[in-house]
């Protein structure tokens, strides 16, 4: 239910904003913009309560100010998505603010309590250099106005007024907070979803999705080196599409694309849920078959080349496809295994085509 209110406050709130939500620009636009409206609820009501209770207009002229400047930033950004400008824009209207409201109430009800917001804000919207470069002079600005009015402060008596200051700076700490964790933690998921879309790239291949040729090397060593440990044996199918130059030649590279795809298609339909299919290069495809002997394998290499035989490409007619499988001996590394399929895909195409052979 909180998640659930939470995004639709956000998506309110940025329903004009033009960036991505992984985006920087995306946080700063939410983060502007909760702060801002924030600063209109709070001076709203400081507004009200001056003018019901403290009848101090010169406090209500200023929140009153502060209000409608706040209101005018807001609507700049909502209209023109200029997060940088806005940014600056907000940082001086809050230094202003704040040294108004310095200068008018000085020691009285709490005021400097409001300090501890700006330098957060600061470094957010403007950056660590840049928000260091602001918040140093603004800190030696307010430490002058103490020392040069601090003699003649009476000590000021905790009010109601003081409560007023405490609770608004508290909430206004608490968004600052709430939100730099939620632009973490959403800064952290949009990183691991870009690692794990570069991994993901780095090991497919980028026409078919399937397995490229350095992920099956590595799946291949290990499938090696655990039969070498339990002592069972696999095998691999390496297949190759009939005159797939003649079809590249006849019907375009385009069409040979779309053929590729589609093939790949039906070869994981066709293979098992423990085996392992990639693209080995070109228009050869390696099938890596966890605990399967020679019959086994032949078997499934007899059912992978009928699919594709009996299958209806969109783009060309009478595809086929030809497959040589080996199964591991002991002794065999990587390469050995590779060449003797390879050597009875050679095979199979010497013999016509359309079929499989075993090494």
């Amino acid at each position: 239910m909180k998640s659930a209110i939470k995004d639709i406050w956000c998506k309110l709130n940025t329903s004009n904003c033009r960036s991505k939500q992984e985006s920087p620009d995306y946080w700063q636009f939410l983060f502007i913009n909760n702060l801002l409206t924030t600063m209109i609820l709070i001076l709203a009501a400081f507004v009200l309560i001056n003018v019901v209770l403290y009848v101090r207009y010169e406090v209500v002229l200023l929140d009153g100010c502060i209000a409608i400047a706040a209101t005018l930033v807001l609507l700049y950004l909502r209209r023109t998505n200029n997060v940088k400008a806005v940014s600056i824009i907000t940082v001086v209207l809050i230094i202003v603010s704040l040294i108004v409201l310095l200068h008018i109430t000085e020691n009285r009800h709490f005021a400097f309590y409001w300090l501890a917001v700006f330098p957060p804000i600061a470094y957010y919207l403007l950056g660590r250099k840049l928000g260091v470069m602001i918040t140093i002079p603004f800190f030696l600005y307010i430490l002058i106005f103490i020392l040069t009015r601090y003699r003649s402060w009476e000590p000021a008596p905790f009010s109601i007024e003081s409560i007023f200051n405490i609770c608004g700076v508290s909430i206004a700490l608490m968004i600052l907070v709430s939100h730099y964790e939620s632009s973490r933690k959403a800064a952290y998921i949009a990183l691991e979803k870009k690692s794990e879309e570069l991994g993901h790239l780095a090991v497919t291949d980028s026409l078919t999705g399937l397995y490229n040729r350095s992920r099956l090397d590595g799946i291949l060593k290990k499938e090696i080196a655990g039969t070498r440990k339990n002592h069972q044996s696999f095998s691999v199918i390496l297949g190759d599409i009939d005159n797939f130059k003649y079809l590249n030649d006849k019907y375009g590279h385009l069409a040979g694309d779309i053929i590729l795809i589609e093939l790949a298609g039906i070869l994981q339909k066709s293979c098992r849920d423990v085996d392992t299919l990639g693209r080995w290069g070109g228009d050869e495809f390696l099938f890596i078959c966890t605990a399967t002997d020679k019959e086994k394998v032949y078997v499934l290499a007899e059912r992978i080349r009928s699919n594709v035989e009996q299958h209806d490409f969109k783009n060309a007619n009478n595809i086929t496809i030809s497959l040589g499988t080996y199964t591991y001996k002991r002794g065999d590394d990587a390469y050995t295994v590779i060449k003797a399929a390879d050597k009875a895909l050679y095979r199979a195409k010497l013999e016509g085509r359309n079929r499989v052979a075993v090494y």
